[in-house]
Formats: C-alpha cells, structure tokens, sequence
C-alpha cells in the first residue's frame, strides 16, 4: 500500500502518515509511564514481555531489557505498553547494555 508522509520528525526517527479514508484501524489509549515497571512490546510478528522502564524524561524513555530478548531493527516503531496503554515508541537499542530508547507518550500525545 502506497501512503503519504505528512510530516518526518527526524530528532524522534519518526514519519507521520495519512491513513485512507475508512482504513479499519485499532486505537490504543495513552497513558502515562510508571518508572521501574514492567511493561511489554507488541507488534505484529512478535512480543517483547520483559522490558522494564528505567528512567522516563520529558520526551524519551530508556527501557531495559533481558539481554536473551532485545528489540531488532525491525522493532523500531513498536508501541511500549504498561496496563494496556501506549506509554512511548521503540526507536532504538545499546546492545551492549541491553537497553533500549523510545518516545514519551507525552511526545506522541502532542502529535
């Protein structure tokens, strides 16, 4: 499916897009995060259940990961949830800290 780019936020590694009129789509609420919780990673081919967020500032969070179950490269752009809700976005990962980098929920909101 070809879709328009409406906007590229190249300091979060984000593209918006415009969906087509009546595109069946899920929304998931936001939420705020939890330091020191448990969260998870969904996507479509897979699902990280251990992911812990470690600090969460004004527009990113640093997630940490079990070393055996880091995001791939493929992963980037995977909603982060705590109770359900999106609390950021994957967008990178420090393999030899076994930590990973998303965007805030606060950033998306804003969006």
């Amino acid at each position: 499916m070809k879709l328009v780019v409406t906007r590229i936020l190249k300091g979060y590694n984000i593209a918006l897009i415009k969906l087509p009129p009546y595109t069946a789509i899920e929304i998931t609420e936001f939420g705020s995060p939890a330091e020191l919780e448990l969260a998870v990673l969904v996507n479509d081919t897979r699902t990280i259940n251990y992911c812990r967020v470690a600090n969460s500032g004004a527009s990113l969070l640093f997630l940490g990961f079990q070393c055996h179950d880091m995001p791939e490269p493929e992963d980037s752009g995977t909603p982060v949830l705590q109770g359900g809700k999106v609390i950021g976005m994957m967008t990178s990962t420090i393999l030899d800290t076994c930590m990973g980098i998303a965007v805030s929920s606060k950033i998306l909101r804003s969006l």
